[in-house]
């Protein structure tokens, strides 16, 4: 009987002790960026349970392009107290990272977080979202694959909780920050670390749009694996063209 006793009692400790140390590795691997939180604010960017986020200060200068969302499907909710963002990457067999921005010019927001394979991320609304009232048309997200400086961009389904989950088509949404013209893309097939023929390049916009405005691309046409997105924005007193170039990965849907 002693002899049963003692062999529960390893078996116990030892699941406590996998959940306890499951629970360590957890915590450590959301990494904060090293950047420069705005100060005295509650809303500053920050460690918070399962990500980090908040508000920091940036020196932004010079003419960009850049990616700023890439979901499955519009990201809509409400800000209310209640609301939690689901976040998941359908189909992803290794962890994805997870950003989010903040669209409006001169605001700057971010979050970070890591998806383990088939997992859900809880994002309350309430910490930061609800207090600098960040609704859905105000903050782009997008997963990523790689190093920082050479990401393979993910779609995410980001839906409110209470909310079904539907399939949908990948948007990729792009932003200038300068008045742009002419805004036009292309993809090519991926191919290891080199990019398959281009297509021919398409209008993004039927118009001129001002600076930061989000500019939204359906990717439904592409088919399943990596390929290669460029993107090519002109301003109307410019010859030049700021050029964008991304990786994706598009899952079977």
């Amino acid at each position: 009987m002693m002899s049963a006793r003692h062999d529960v009692a390893s078996v116990i400790a030892a699941v406590l002790c996998v959940c306890i140390c499951r629970g360590v590795v957890d915590a450590q691997e959301v990494k904060c960026e090293p950047l420069m939180a705005l100060e005295g604010s509650k809303t500053g960017y920050q460690k918070r349970s399962n990500r980090c986020e908040g508000l920091y200060v940036s020196n932004v200068s010079g003419r960009s392009l850049a990616a700023i969302s890439f979901t499955l499907g519009s990201v809509r909710y409400e800000l209310r107290a209640s609301t939690h963002l689901q976040v998941s990457a359908p189909g992803q067999q290794s962890a994805v990272n997870v950003r989010a921005v903040a669209i409006p010019p001169k605001t700057y927001y971010r979050m970070d977080a890591l998806l383990s394979p088939g997992s859900t991320m809880s994002w309350p609304v309430s910490d930061v979202l609800l207090p600098e009232s960040l609704g859905d048309s105000r903050i782009g997200v997008f997963g990523w694959k790689g190093s920082e400086e050479s990401k393979t961009l993910i779609p995410l389904r980001v839906v409110a909780n209470g909310v079904p989950t539907k399939s949908a088509s990948p948007l990729l949404t792009v932003q200038a920050n300068f008045d742009a013209q002419q805004l036009k893309w292309r993809w090519a097939p991926a191919h290891e670390k080199q990019c398959g023929t281009f297509g021919a390049w398409q209008d993004a916009i039927s118009q001129p749009v001002t600076a930061s405005w989000p500019v939204r691309i359906d990717l439904s046409a592409l088919p399943t694996g990596r390929h290669c997105v460029e993107t090519a924005a002109q301003s109307g007193n410019s010859t030049a063209w700021a050029i964008l170039k991304l990786r994706v990965e598009i899952m079977a849907r």
